[in-house]
């Protein structure tokens, strides 16, 4: 294969670098140890995405969007919270898990040793 014309190499970092899956699991499983709530965090942070991106899709095809992806992160987390018996958490606890966690997620670790392949 010819690469000779490749100008640019871009990545999907939502699910390709970023490991969302550990940042939201750990986030939720915190505020569930806080109020004494079992739960299969890593379902949750599965469903928190799911959520998320079902927000997402197709929005703003009929008109400006009334939100961004942080915002569907919010919504999505609310919706988890309320479906997980988890009413509890205050408003700074739920910006910890879709404001903070999101913008602090680290690379999943198998991507440092692909990226110089690349």
């Amino acid at each position: 294969m010819d690469h000779s014309n490749i100008k640019a190499l871009t990545f999907d970092t939502g699910g390709t670098i970023l490991d969302w899956h550990t940042g939201f699991r750990k986030s939720l499983g915190a505020l569930g140890d806080k109020y004494g709530v079992e739960a299969d965090w890593g379902r949750l942070a599965n469903d928190l995405r799911r959520a998320s991106l079902g927000r997402m899709l197709n929005l703003g095809k009929e008109g400006p969007p009334a939100y961004n992806f942080d915002g569907a992160h919010k919504i999505a987390l609310d919706e988890v919270l309320s479906d997980n018996g988890l009413d509890m958490a205050t408003p700074e606890e739920r910006r910890a898990i879709w404001w903070d966690s999101v913008h602090s997620l680290q690379c999943w670790p198998d991507f440092p040793t692909v990226l110089p392949k690349l």
